[in-house]
């Protein structure tokens, strides 16, 4: 889970050299790609590439949205595995989280992705998500709910409505037994 857990506390107890250095670095290639780095590029010269999401790390590979695709890499050579190519309209900032071999990520909708290979699960109407022990919880601006889903299937064990709030942009996180909601404009 992208910010380390569910609770998104950011705080990891693992080890960092002294000493840093560069292993590899990642440019992708493609026309969406050279497109969005040809608009940026003329606003601010010295953008390569959009990202949309911190890096999450799991299983030797590290998960990414650059220029609104979601990028699987080798964590050791920086090689792409696979690209996840959302159908359009989508959203520039996207959630991303990952429990028992599946990534989680909100663009259109909520898909779940076979980490190893890219290919769809399943998918939901959802624009926000936070895993936890098995459920993923799912929030979606248009139906006003939040919905907790069985990470597997996608089938919804549960939904809750949010009594009329004008969510706007919004986030969630899990923690104690609760699901905190975030709202903003």
């Amino acid at each position: 889970m992208v910010r380390h857990d569910s609770r998104n506390t950011g705080y990891t107890n693992e080890t960092v050299p002294e000493e840093l250095e560069l292993l590899w670095r990642y440019e992708p290639r493609g026309e969406w790609d050279r497109l969005v780095t040809s608009v940026l590029g003329k606003i601010i010269p010295e953008i390569r590439m959009m990202i949309s999401t911190d890096p999450l790390v799991a299983d030797g590979k590290v998960f990414v949205i650059f220029n609104v695709k979601l990028h699987a890499l080798d964590a050791d050579t920086g090689e792409l595995i696979w690209c996840y190519d959302p159908p359009f309209p989508c959203r520039l900032c996207s959630s991303i989280a990952i429990s028992d071999g599946k990534v989680f990520v909100s663009f259109d909708k909520t898909y779940a992705l076979d980490a190893d290979t890219g290919e769809i699960i399943w998918s939901f109407s959802g624009d926000t998500i936070a895993v936890v022990d098995g459920k993923i919880f799912v929030g979606s601006q248009a139906q006003d709910k939040i919905y907790r889903l069985d990470a597997d299937t996608g089938k919804i064990i549960k939904s809750y409505k949010l009594k009329g709030y004008n969510l706007g942009a919004y986030s969630l996180a899990v923690a104690d037994e609760k699901v905190f909601v975030f709202f903003g404009a």
